[in-house]
């Protein structure tokens, strides 16, 4: 159980095998003067290890980029779904004519829908996990989103140059994984500030486990 709180606060991994030897340790002690584990971690044993992480500013340190960049992608593709198909159609020359005047709405609308998508599937992730740094690294995704956006398309636009636009599998599998991977950084980016001290909001109220 306390591993598993810990690791809802946000504790890194190292940092939780400290604690958790610590708490090892004086449970033993305990139960070598004949007392029970509530002299230890008292009567409300889940707020008691939030606490004692929270004393030893543990909490809210883990970067969980595993977790948040796959949601966050995910949720752009989910986004993006109109966009992404006709781009795919296009490479796949199934169009024999450009799509006109209705790409520019189609990738607007998607851009929106992709930008919502991220920063509310970010935000309910790390919430239902109770991660101290919900609000910081939702804010700090909402900001810094569109700035990473601009670059992927930039990004993307120009490994498409260096590939002299070639409608082929090849160019546009290259053209996914840039923007993939700026996007994926954007991410990484917004909770590297989010966890950084002095530029990171406060830690959020503990969530129930």
């Amino acid at each position: 159980m306390a591993n598993r709180i810990w690791r809802n606060a946000a504790v890194r991994p190292a940092d939780r095998k400290t604690l958790v030897a610590e708490l090892d340790s004086e449970l033993r002690g305990a139960c070598a003067e004949g007392l029970d584990s509530t002299a230890v971690v008292g009567e409300d044993a889940p707020e008691t290890l939030r606490m004692w992480a929270d004393e030893r500013q543990m909490n809210g340190r883990a970067h969980r980029l595993g977790l948040i960049i796959p949601v966050a992608l995910l949720a752009v593709a989910i986004g993006l779904s109109g966009t992404l198909g006709v781009l795919a159609a296009a490479f796949a020359n199934v169009y024999t004519s450009s799509p006109g005047l209705l790409a520019l709405p189609l990738a607007a609308t998607s851009g929106a829908l992709a930008y919502l998508c991220a920063v509310v599937s970010v935000w309910v992730v790390l919430r239902r996990c109770g991660d101290p740094r919900t609000a910081a690294t939702t804010k700090r995704l909402a900001i810094v989103l569109p700035i990473g956006s601009i670059l992927a398309v930039g990004s993307g636009v120009g490994a498409a140059w260096l590939l002299n636009f070639t409608n082929t599998a090849f160019t546009f599998t290259v053209v996914v994984a840039v923007v993939v991977l700026i996007l994926a950084l954007t991410v990484a980016s917004a909770r590297h500030l989010a966890l950084t001290p002095g530029r990171g909001a406060d830690l959020d109220q503990p969530q129930p486990s």
